[in-house]
């Protein structure tokens, strides 16, 4: 009887983690943590947060389709034609900032503004289905 009330418990617990997961997994898709930082050419070894840097995300596009584009004011300019982000934030709280994919199923390019520097640089993902822990730091060596 011991042996049988172990193994439901055993059973149960197995089958509730397997449950908990998933719902992890799901709650994760969509989900792109983003750090800002950058450093000085005084003190290297510091990362310092990028308060107010921008975000930008453009779905549907990879980086290398956007590079004759210009980058201004978060949109993109080519020839006349404009590229406007279809996601954009201010990461103000220490360079930090969770962002909500609109779109998982799309690739999507993140085209990251440092307000310290005035420097952008971009990151593309073929989809929003897995997690995205992106941290990027700015410094002198990027001017």
């Amino acid at each position: 009887m011991k042996q049988l009330l172990f193994t439901l418990i055993c059973f149960l617990c197995i089958s509730c983690n397997k449950e908990t997961n998933e719902l992890l997994k799901q709650y994760e898709n969509g989900i792109v943590e983003v750090s800002v930082y950058y450093k000085t050419k005084d003190n290297l070894n510091i990362q310092i947060p990028d308060l107010k840097s921008k975000l930008f995300i453009y779905y549907g596009k990879y980086s290398t389709e956007l590079i004759d584009y210009t980058f201004q004011k978060g949109e993109l300019v080519k020839e006349g034609k404009v590229l406007y982000p279809d996601q954009s934030i201010t990461l103000y709280e220490k360079g930090k900032n969770t962002i909500h994919l609109d779109n998982i199923d799309k690739p999507f390019t993140i085209i990251i503004e440092s307000n310290h520097y005035k420097k952008t640089t971009a990151y593309s993902y073929p989809s929003g289905e897995k997690k995205v822990t992106l941290t990027v730091v700015f410094g002198p060596f990027s001017e």
